[in-house]
């Protein structure tokens, strides 16, 4: 037993892939919000986004997914329309889809672009080319 512990703390690979430990949700999450919690968490680990200030932003995005499916849930039940005007849950869906948009967009890994300097005629050096305007 002793052994078997020490190999999960130390890490070990599952057909080729390391074994990692994942945090459990926390207990002030709804049932949906939990459900993207568990599904979500172990790629958000794998890309080192699980840390610091990021874990807050992920529990936020955890948060207003659950909140857009409960919503969307009341809606399937209720209809879409209600008196003749729309379901007030249709508009909190819409605000907690933009607020999951939002959080995600924080936690997510940053794409780096380097400004490369072309010069005019490389960049328009396919003008030149008489095949691909023909």
């Amino acid at each position: 037993m002793d052994g078997l512990l020490k190999l999960v703390e130390e890490g070990y690979e599952v057909n080729g892939l390391e074994k990692i430990i994942l945090p459990d949700p926390p207990d002030f999450m709804s049932y949906e919000a939990k459900c993207e919690f568990l599904r979500s968490v172990e790629d958000v680990v794998r890309k080192g986004l699980y840390e610091g200030p990021n874990i807050g932003l992920y529990e936020s995005y955890c948060v207003a997914i659950g909140f857009a499916r409960e919503f969307e849930q009341q809606l399937a039940e209720d209809g879409k329309i209600i008196g003749g005007k729309a379901h007030p849950a249709f508009k909190m869906m819409i605000d907690a889809i933009a607020s999951a948009r939002a959080s995600w967009d924080s936690v997510k890994p940053k794409r780096i672009v380097i400004n490369k300097e072309v010069k005019d005629d490389e960049e328009n050096e396919w003008k030149d080319d008489k095949k691909l305007l023909a």
